[in-house]
């Protein structure tokens, strides 16, 4: 039996490498690659033994003392697109530690939507063995049993100074094979929900249909392709039996297809599951018919993207639902013991500096239980990044969220930045949102949380925080 590795490699700043939402920076949660997760059940179904390792819970380790005296015969390791150079140097020095080791590589986004990204990635790295398309569908045990194949699903790899391999789409009702949540138990993995447990991630759907302009998630796949039901619940009573507690859904927007979120819910009522889970999805994707069953199958958080406050500016960025409709929903998760998250963006060009505040006190004044403000960075590979010139180097990515990387037509950068500090004070220490959260705590990790926050706004009250 072939034994292969599932590698989240350690960086100096914390870093979340998954295709459809990359990101550096300090996080309020971690969890396991679900691109690993799911190529995990790929791989297990065809035999393979498999460990899993992630350096980003565990970053006082060392790669070279784990590695010692182990030997596999592949590791797959995911990539950051922020900082591409610096893992290819770590994944050259595993190559060098371990070199009858085949090394693959998990695609980032820039491999699906940059022209050309993957072939010279590939052309510039010779140790990698080969790059994979797409971590829920592809035929890498084939080429890792049969290193000679042409038959390459999803998978590409160099063969004669050419670039070999095909794109395939997901197909519709999306069967996955059961992933190993046994093999990525760790108790470092939480979300800023988590009231304790080990928890796990995991995909209901794949791909994205609304066109959010700042967002490069629409693009990287042609359509939306929703798990079945049946296969879906099967993978929830799979992590419960492997002890998992708590479940992300990594999905852009959880419960795309009605009928499937209904019938979803229902078998996992049917089924006694008692994961808690989160996902994120839209208002206008939710009704009191969903949110009823979502509470019933265990859904204890949402996130939604508002992105403003102001309904004429929203509209603009694909978000076409009221004032009245986000109420309505609020209400109902309040109504069924859901926390609802809310995502909102302060520097979109539209808005002066009046429209943002009201934007902010708009969110406030809801009663969300969390409320996560970022500010404007245009991503290249986006629609926006097409209408909008960025000051290309003044803003590193380790900074995205956090300051304009362009010039806003009518505000101040430090206008910006200022309105983001007081605001993220005058949420998050209001008597209302304290009471909310210490009523919330039922482990360390959360009291750890919250802790963690309350300094962070602390220092930036003094002046001394990012």
């Amino acid at each position: 039996m072939k034994k292969v590795l599932l590698l989240n490699l350690p960086s100096d700043v914390p870093c979340y490498r998954i295709l459809h939402r990359a990101k550096v920076g300090e996080p309020n949660y971690i969890w396991p690659l679900v691109d690993l997760i799911c190529l995990s059940g790929i791989l297990a179904e065809a035999g393979f033994e498999l460990e899993h390792k992630d350096f980003q819970v565990d970053r006082g380790a060392s790669v070279e003392k784990f590695l010692a005296g182990r030997r596999y015969d592949a590791i797959v390791a995911a990539y950051n697109p922020f900082d591409e150079a610096a893992d290819f140097r770590q994944l050259e020095e595993v190559k060098r530690l371990c070199p009858d080791t085949d090394i693959f590589l998990l695609a980032n986004h820039k491999d699906r939507l940059e022209t050309g990204h993957m072939e010279a990635v590939l052309r510039a790295n010779p140790f990698i063995k080969a790059l994979v398309y797409d971590y829920a569908f592809n035929n890498l045990p084939e080429l890792m049993l049969n290193p000679g194949t042409q038959r390459l699903s999803n998978v590409f790899r160099l063969q004669d100074g050419a670039l070999l391999g095909r794109k395939e789409e997901l197909p519709q009702d999306l069967r996955l094979p059961r992933p190993r949540h046994e093999i990525f138990r760790d108790p470092a993995y939480f979300h800023y929900d988590s009231t304790g447990g080990l928890m796990t991630a995991a995909m209901g759907s794949f791909g994205c249909k609304m066109q959010c302009p700042f967002c490069w998630g629409p693009q990287l796949y042609s359509r939306v392709v929703t798990r079945d039901p049946a296969n879906l619940a099967d993978e929830m009573a799979a992590m419960e039996a492997a002890g998992m507690e708590e479940v992300y859904f990594h999905d852009y927007s959880f419960g795309y297809h009605r009928q499937k979120l209904l019938d979803f819910c229902a078998l996992v009522q049917a089924r006694g599951i008692k994961l808690r889970w989160f996902c994120s999805s839209r208002f206008d994707l939710m009704s009191p018919e969903t949110i009823a069953a979502m509470a019933g199958a265990g859904c204890r958080c949402i996130e939604f993207g508002l992105e403003s406050g102001n309904y004429e500016v929203r509209r603009r960025y694909g978000k076409r639902f009221s004032d009245e409709q986000v109420r309505l929903i609020l209400r109902e998760c309040k109504r069924h013991g859901i926390h609802a998250s809310v995502f909102i963006i302060l520097g979109l060009p539209e808005e002066s500096l009046e429209d943002m505040k009201r934007s902010v006190r708009f969110v406030r004044d809801a009663g969300f239980d969390y409320v996560s403000l970022n500010i404007l960075w245009v991503e290249p590979l986006t629609a926006l990044a097409g209408e909008i010139k960025t000051t290309d180097g003044s803003v590193s990515p380790l900074e995205s969220m956090k300051k304009l990387n362009f010039a806003h037509p009518t505000v101040t950068a430090g206008e910006v930045q200022a309105l983001y500090r007081s605001s993220m004070r005058s949420i998050y220490f209001s008597p209302s949102f304290i009471l909310n959260q210490l009523r919330n705590i039922r482990s360390w990790k959360r009291l750890r949380e919250i802790t963690r926050l309350a300094l962070k706004l602390a220092l930036n009250r003094t002046g001394t925080g990012n």
